[in-house]
């Protein structure tokens, strides 16, 4: 790889960086990077051990572990760690051959302005570990790796060993007759206001089996029960999808964590007129039909998925293959409003609604 191209390795070590254990910058121009190494566990008994290193070296980043010795150029450890990232780079790449986007004398400018996104002030959640700090072979950190969720999102998350007990802390007698011992562990996604302040959080569940998959906790009864809120553009279309997994994977997107979609909304300074209301694929469901229903009729612009699709939700098209542009292009090509959405509904639909007529067939 070029000089002139070495500043788009630093920016993919940024952008992976969330998910690697210790990450930090090192030396007085911070383009050397230090983390536990992803490989070898580096160490599985001392959790602060980093010995791993991504350094430039001749026009490029290397990589070198000092426990394990692996040692490649880090657009192959790039490669390994997250295909979708190192797919992009080489994208890019592509682009820059021909045209460089930054001159090479501003590499090492560019390399330190790179700073991880603010996330969350000063939390509860501060004594929790992220899902990006956590050893690959870590349990949640395999669930999240499992279902595809973005690296990216991966420094957003967190994990709770004692679920119950930790929310105890909180808001004493929340859970009564809890035993630490049978406590289950859950992965922590938070609900942030606009000013970036914690106003609750939702528990998942790592059991497969479990009774309840999803717990939400709210510590500010009155605040809206959304996850998104700290990083959405209201001047552009907003995606308002049910759960805060499927939001991950569109752009500009919240989730309305339980709950009535288009109820929730309103707790929000979202503009109405600006939100495409994203509902699951499930047209056999007369719930969800029927909240597909009042949510035309309440003016919202809403996904009516096509025909044939047979996917419940974003997550699932991701897992059997689809990329994210591919489902952002289904999802504006079947977005409908008004009497247009409503026949569209009637002919989509797989369950009777006859709950009253709607405003639109009214002569």
């Amino acid at each position: 790889m070029q000089q002139d191209n070495l500043w788009l390795e630093h920016k993919y070590m940024m952008l992976v960086s969330s998910r690697l254990r210790n990450f930090k910058k090192k030396s007085a121009l911070k383009t050397v990077y230090n983390f536990s190494c992803p490989f070898c566990g580096d160490s599985e008994e001392n959790k602060r051990r980093a010995r791993a290193y991504v350094f430039p070296k001749k026009g490029t980043l290397k990589y070198f572990c000092h426990k394990c010795n692996k040692s490649d150029k880090f657009q192959y450890i790039l490669k390994e760690l997250d295909q979708q990232l190192w797919r992009s780079m080489l994208k890019e790449l592509l682009v820059t051959k021909t045209k460089p986007r930054v001159p090479k004398s501003d590499v090492e400018a560019f390399a330190m302005k790179m700073k991880k996104p603010a996330f969350v002030k000063g939390s509860v959640l501060n004594e929790l570990e992220k899902i990006s700090g956590l050893s690959l072979k870590h349990p949640a950190k395999k669930y999240i790796d499992g279902r595809k969720i973005p690296p990216k999102e991966h420094f957003k998350l967190f994990y709770c060993e004692k679920f119950k007990t930790f929310v105890n802390t909180l808001l004493p007698g929340k859970f009564e007759n809890v035993d630490p011992k049978n406590d289950d562990a859950r992965i922590i996604i938070p609900f942030l206001d606009e000013n970036k302040n914690l106003v609750g959080f939702q528990g998942r569940s790592l059991d497969p089996d479990a009774e309840i998959r999803y717990i939400s906790i709210m510590l500010q009864e009155d605040a809206a029960k959304v996850y998104g809120l700290d990083t959405v553009d209201k001047t552009k279309t907003v995606y308002l999808t049910e759960g805060p997994f499927d939001a991950m994977f569109l752009p500009n997107s919240i989730a309305a964590a339980g709950g009535n979609l288009t109820a929730t909304i309103n707790l929000t300074k979202i503009p109405r007129r600006g939100i495409v209301v994203v509902y699951d694929n499930e047209p056999r469901n007369k719930h969800i039909m029927q909240q597909c229903k009042t949510a035309i009729e309440q003016g919202f612009k809403i996904v009516l998925w096509p025909e044939g699709l047979e996917y419940k939700d974003i997550n699932q098209m991701i897992l059997s293959g689809y990329s994210e542009k591919e489902i952002l292009d289904i999802i504006k090509a079947n977005t409908f409003s008004g009497m247009e959405a409503l026949l569209v509904l009637n002919q989509r639909k797989k369950c009777d609604l006859n709950e009253g007529k709607s405003k639109w067939l009214v002569s």
